[in-house]
């Protein structure tokens, strides 16, 4: 079984222009396919089946996230889109199975494949849109109730809350602080309630904003949602407000991993573990050679190792893990700044 597609929320909830979201939309459609084609690879996997996603967005605000209306920019194939690109590219051991499909194998050859349904196929392809409505109506009293249960919009100021909650947790991270190495912005506006608190990492404090101070890194959340994690005394952020796309971001340069670990991480227990994680440093002297180039093995965004997951084309490398790029001639970042790659030059044929 492949996790080939997954919860996120990039590039959806991103302010920027409409065109620019379609194109990197696209992009990340694609290479989450390609990786998971490279894992099938890497492996030799006779049979593959693909599972483990595309999420299901059943409040109407939420549902044209759904790819059931034809858009090569949504970032959530489901398995059929899957099987059909493992087949364009030469690889026809792929299954469908839903819940309820039975495989039965000797070996590796497949013996019977059954359903509980008499095609479904069509339930990706033409029956899907009326499947997600249907699955949605069912579920409407369930998202009601949640709703309900979220705490009121209005009230009185965040920061106090959100101080308590965040300043002990930055106080026992320098990796993660340091790591951010700037202050966020959080905006917290509704019809009920509007205001705007700073996490200002590098002086580990939350504080109000300063006039006219620019951010590199922001985003806008309902305080509803704010005010209710806050209630819940919930230590993971990125499982409940960021995986429910119920937000917009914005950011200067590329996708800091830090700081959405920080978001996840809102114990004691759950920030002491994820500091010691990335102290304990990947030894980048060690290298590896890929089409001739001598590159270093771990990939300097998140410590991949290039001798899975690097990619050379012409004198572009790419990580397969998240989609970044180096000039291999010069080992400069094509993704973002600063991040460079440790390289040598092709190596030359002296026939």
């Amino acid at each position: 079984m492949l996790q080939y597609s997954g919860a996120i929320w990039y590039p959806m909830v991103y302010d920027m222009p409409a065109r620019a979201k379609e194109a990197f939309g696209v992009q990340k459609r694609q290479r989450q396919m390609d990786r998971c084609r490279q894992y099938i690879a890497q492996v030799g996997a006779t049979w593959v089946i693909p599972s483990a996603g595309p999420p299901c967005f059943l409040d109407a605000e939420l549902r044209d996230l759904n790819d059931d209306h034809g858009d090569p920019a949504n970032i959530f194939p489901d398995q059929v889109v899957f099987l059909d690109q493992m087949r364009r590219h030469g690889h026809d051991g792929g299954l469908l199975m839903i819940p309820g499909s039975t495989a039965d194998f000797t070996g590796s050859q497949l013996d019977s494949l059954t359903h509980p349904v008499p095609d479904p196929e069509t339930i990706f392809t033409t029956g899907k849109a009326a499947y997600i409505e249907e699955y949605a109506a069912r579920m409407a009293p369930v998202l009601a109730a949640q709703k309900a249960s979220w705490a009121p919009a209005a009230g009185e100021s965040l920061l106090p809350g959100l101080r308590a909650l965040f300043e002990p947790i930055m106080s026992q991270t320098d990796q993660i602080c340091d790591g951010i190495g700037y202050p966020v912005e959080l905006r917290l506006s509704g019809p009920d309630h509007t205001e705007t608190v700073v996490l200002d990492f590098p002086k580990r404090l939350v504080r109000e904003p300063i006039a006219d101070e620019k951010f590199r890194y922001g985003f806008a959340i309902p305080p509803e949602l704010v005010r209710t994690v806050l209630r819940d005394n919930e230590p993971d952020w990125v499982n409940t407000i960021f995986l429910s796309t119920r937000f917009k971001a914005w950011r200067v340069g590329g996708y800091n991993e830090y700081l959405y670990t920080f978001f996840k991480c809102l114990t004691d227990e759950r920030i002491a573990y994820a500091d010691g994680w990335f102290a304990e440093a990947h030894d980048d002297s060690s290298s590896i050679t890929l089409d001739g180039y001598q590159i270093q093995r771990r990939c300097p965004h998140l410590k991949a190792d290039l001798s899975k997951f690097g990619v050379v084309e012409g004198n572009t490398l790419t990580c397969n893990l998240h989609g970044w790029q180096w000039n291999l001639d010069n080992g400069k970042c094509l993704t973002t700044k600063g991040h460079e790659l440790a390289t040598s030059p092709r190596t030359r044929s002296t026939d």
